[in-house]
């Protein structure tokens, strides 16, 4: 089983992330659970930086240099700009084509083979699911919050004002 065997289960899996990401409004971006957790914008992009080093881990294509990761512990660096609507959306789109166009090179016969990397040992099939595992979990999370972040932030408020 090669790349043209996972694709289609990538592909619907992405497809609908990234259909929902473009359905956000602006003001969804900051939504959060609680001030503590991390916002609709953050699982984006946290989203597609994972991609970018899923590429780099189990299927050899490192990251463009141009590439700075925010949303995923390895730094620090933060711009505001890189959270705004259309940003996240490129971003998103742009890692998912990253991800896709090096899964597409990996040779068939490297599909299984066992890689140490960062986050533990993964065949490239085996990673491939972790994405998709990993990109379902933040599509239920942004979700949840779209649901019920506004209700809690009324709630709040209406405690404020009494």
């Amino acid at each position: 089983m090669s790349y043209e065997a996972v694709l289609p289960i990538w592909r619907v899996v992405r497809d609908r992330f990234q259909k929902m990401v473009e359905s956000l409004k602006e003001e969804e971006l900051h939504m959060a659970m609680s001030p503590e957790s991390a916002t609709i914008a953050h699982m984006i992009r946290h989203n597609a930086e994972v991609e970018y080093m899923f590429a780099d881990w189990f299927f050899g294509r490192s990251a463009p240099e141009d590439i700075t990761y925010m949303a995923s512990g390895k730094t620090d660096s933060y711009d505001p700009e890189a959270f705004t609507l259309g940003a996240v959306i490129a971003f998103s789109a742009a890692a998912d084509t990253y991800f896709t166009e090096a899964m597409s090179v990996l040779p068939s016969d490297l599909w299984d083979v066992e890689i140490t990397s960062k986050i533990g040992p993964s065949t490239p099939r085996e990673a491939l699911g972790r994405a998709i595992y990993h990109t379902g979990i933040h599509a239920g999370q942004i979700a949840l919050i779209r649901k019920h972040a506004p209700l809690a932030a009324a709630a709040i408020k209406q405690t404020i004002i009494q």
